[in-house]
């Protein structure tokens, strides 16, 4: 994020993108031109009730295409 606010939409530097490169001089060069990185992390005790939430909306997600594939395929034989 650029220090007016608006977000950074520029090419990734050399030092970022690099994998020999160490993880400080890619904040240097994010230092060189004033960025600033904005990162949000969830509390440890919201964990296990994210992950639960994330599997449920997958199986559901997984049961409505498994019997959408079901009467799909009984449809046809009909």
């Amino acid at each position: 994020m650029e220090q007016s606010g608006r977000v950074f939409d520029g090419p990734p530097g050399r030092a970022c993108t690099s994998t020999s490169a160490p993880a400080q001089a890619c904040n240097n060069w994010v230092n060189s031109l004033h960025l600033r990185q904005l990162i949000t992390y969830q509390p440890e005790g919201r964990f296990w009730p994210l992950q639960g939430a994330e599997t449920g909306i997958y199986l559901v997600l997984a049961t409505g295409l498994g019997a959408l594939c079901t009467w799909q395929i009984r449809r046809r034989r009909a």
